[in-house]
């Protein structure tokens, strides 16, 4: 398990889809030379290579060029472009940066965040360099007429934003009557960051996060992440709204009623608003605290992990095992586990893993017998 996948399990610690873990799992066993595992997306995903061409915006010859690995390109963009013209999901990209000897797409650099936001939504070139644009950053690189983009982290304060014609966008729908006036001379003067307990178990934590922002008049606006067990909300909020927002919490009424600015339930629907780049800071600071309150919950550290697939009781079960390196004598295991159309998890301190692979000589190393984990 990487290190995004876990903290999307930490951030969204009882949801549903958590089919994505499995997807390192499928990636291991693609091949490690690039033409080759371009052929197998190809037959995957059921694709011409002059429909590759067309889609990924590049010429036919020079595509078809690359396929092949007769030209090697230092170009990330011309990779992602192919990855995003094929199809691939996420895994499948990252494996194939990789196999090329090109750095990854990682939720340091803020451009990267977004290309891996679109590639997981399943849109296509155009649509994310909408994204890009929007935000404030280099599209994805087709031709060399394009400028290439550096790949490096970049936070909010060194993006420049191409907000000339912020107007003519789509901000998704604005529950308010107040306009909004070039947003681009907001800047960021504070951030508040939390985590709050919300159930027993170790992972069972609501992070929120919030951004003001600010210009010369002392106009203000908020925006605010919240990922709690069952999902995720980005809002904007307007002073007289957060007041109002504060004001409910306070009295213990339901928060996320609250008037708006903005709201979206995924950041990959926030990608519409002209505060995309301030949801995505936001987002990558929120890992931040994630990380930090879990090395504080019990003093459990989820820093190894292990995959596997087992035939049990007559179905095929996968799981997934992070585990306490730090102090394995604690024995703490987040474990995943899915059995035909039924996923669980839990933290416990049996390992699922060795129960599975030892069977009956269990005991010989755990001392008693395992009792199958009460799921939560």
């Amino acid at each position: 398990m990487n290190e995004d996948e876990l903290l999307y399990l930490l951030k969204h610690g009882r949801a549903d889809d958590i089919r994505f873990i499995f997807k390192d799992i499928e990636e291991r066993s693609y091949p490690e030379n690039f033409p080759a595992f371009i052929d197998a997306m190809i037959r995957e995903h059921k694709i011409k290579r002059k429909n590759i061409a067309i889609r990924s915006g590049m010429s036919q010859d020079y595509t078809y060029k690359l396929l092949r690995g007769d030209k090697k390109t230092t170009e990330r963009d011309y990779i992602l472009a192919i990855c995003i013209a094929i199809g691939m999901n996420l895994a499948q990209a990252q494996h194939a940066l990789r196999i090329y000897g090109m750095p990854i797409l990682s939720k340091a650099d803020l451009r990267s965040h977004i290309i891996s936001l679109g590639i997981n939504e399943g849109k296509d070139i155009d649509e994310i360099n909408d994204w890009l644009e929007k935000s404030g950053f280099y599209l994805i690189r087709t031709s060399p007429d394009m400028p290439s983009a550096p790949i490096k982290p970049l936070g909010v304060d060194h993006v420049e934003p191409l907000m000339e014609n912020v107007g003519d966008f789509s901000v998704g729908e604005i529950v308010s009557s107040e306009n909004i006036d070039d947003i681009g001379d907001y800047e960021e003067s504070d951030i508040q960051l939390h985590a709050e307990r919300c159930g027993p178990a170790p992972m069972d934590y609501m992070y929120w996060g919030e951004i003001k922002l600010q210009n010369e008049e002392e106009n203000t606006y908020y925006v605010r992440n919240y990922y709690y067990p069952d999902g995720e909300v980005f809002v904007v909020l307007t002073d007289e709204m957060r007041d109002k927002l504060e004001e409910a919490k306070n009295k213990g009424d339901a928060c996320y009623t609250a008037e708006s600015l903005e709201e979206y339930e995924l950041l990959e629907d926030a990608a519409s608003s002209r505060f995309f780049k301030w949801f995505l800071e936001l987002d990558r600071e929120t890992d931040e605290k994630v990380l930090e309150t879990m090395r504080q919950v019990d003093d459990t550290r989820f820093y190894g992990a292990r995959y596997g697939a087992k035939l049990h009781m007559g179905e095929m079960t996968y799981y997934m095992e992070a585990f306490n390196t730090q102090h394995p004598e604690r024995r703490e295991y987040f474990q995943i586990v899915e059995n035909g159309d039924e996923r669980r998890f839990t933290v416990s301190h049996e390992s699922y893993y060795m129960w599975l692979e030892l069977g009956e000589i269990y005991p010989t190393y755990f001392g008693k017998k395992m009792q199958e984990p009460e799921y939560c």
